[in-house]
Formats: C-alpha cells, sequence, structure tokens
C-alpha cells in the first residue's frame, strides 16, 4: 500500500517546543535521534494523546488526504476520521474504546495502559517523507503492538496510518 503526501498545516515553533517539553516518552525512544527532532515530538505527543484519549489531537494532525486504520482496510477521509472520533465510533473505538468493537480486541489505549512500551523510530523504504513509529512490548521488544507513521511535505509531521493487528 503506497501512502501519498498532501499539503501540511504548520506547527508554529512554540508548538513543537511545548509538543517537546510535555513529551516524557521522548528520553525513552532508542534510535539516537536529535531530541529536538520534530517528529519525536509529534509522535510522542500523538502516544499521549491515545493515552489520555484525546480525540481532539489526532483531528488535529490527521492528514488531509486520508487516513489509514488497521493494516489491511481502505484509507478513510479526514473528515470522516474526524467525524468517528467526535462521534465515538468506528476508528474511536479501535484506538479509544474497545467496548464499542464488535469483536474482542484490545483498544489502542487500552494496549498502552497493559503494556510498558519502547518506541522505535524507522524510516520507511521508499517513502522519503514518510517515518514510522514501532511501539513494542518493553518486557519482550520483538512484540509490535502497533505502528504509527507520519508523513511531512517538508513543513510538519501528519498523522497518515496506525497499524495494528
Amino acid at each position: 500500500m503506497k501512502l501519498s503526501s498532501r499539503a501540511r498545516v504548520r506547527l508554529s515553533n512554540v508548538g513543537v517546543f511545548a509538543l517537546l517539553w510535555l513529551c516524557p516518552l521522548a528520553a525513552q525512544q532508542k534510535s539516537g535521534r536529535d531530541p529536538a527532532d520534530p517528529l519525536i515530538g509529534i509522535a510522542n505527543a500523538t502516544i499521549e494523546a491515545i493515552k489520555n484519549g484525546n480525540a481532539d489531537f489526532l483531528s488535529a494532525i490527521a492528514d488531509p488526504g486520508g487516513v489509514f486504520i488497521g493494516i489491511d482496510g481502505p484509507k478513510i477521509s479526514r473528515n470522516r476520521f474526524i467525524q468517528q472520533l467526535s462521534e465515538k465510533r468506528g476508528v474511536y473505538c479501535a484506538i479509544f474504546d474497545s467496548s464499542c468493537l464488535d469483536r474482542k480486541a484490545l483498544s489502542l489505549r487500552e494496549i498502552l495502559a497493559r503494556e510498558a512500551v519502547m518506541v522505535e523510530f524507522s524510516k520507511i523504504q521508499g517513502a522519503r517523507d514518510q517515518r514510522a513509529v514501532v511501539l513494542k512490548s518493553k518486557v519482550d521488544p520483538t512484540k509490535i503492538l502497533f505502528t504509527i507513521m507520519f508523513s511531512t511535505g517538508g513543513k510538519a509531521w501528519k498523522l497518515q496510518q496506525i497499524e495494528y493487528w
């Protein structure tokens, strides 16, 4: 599945530094990346938003071209993504509250509540403006909990995909 890059919403320098200051996971990242890298701030803020049930943050960083949720689902439009988050259905259930899912599965928020995580940053092969943030179990680093993918058009990083199994 090839991910496209679209126009991005700009984050001010103040916003980026505020995100870095608020993100305790930046110290836990494993890749040796520069802590001033804006991707670290956005990634950690995204993880914190999932932990805290902050759908507004996810809405604000959703890629204008749409978001993929899961590993084989279709891309949903940014507007539909935001609508489902605000109506607490669909993607909201998968991300924040499994009680509204049809199948027996944990939401990403519930996974983060149960597991200590390690965060790894990686490039996506053949995708210059995209990065993957892989959340792994700290107890078993071979166990991938889920992956968050971001894209940028040279401005701000945007949420493009969340892969989970």
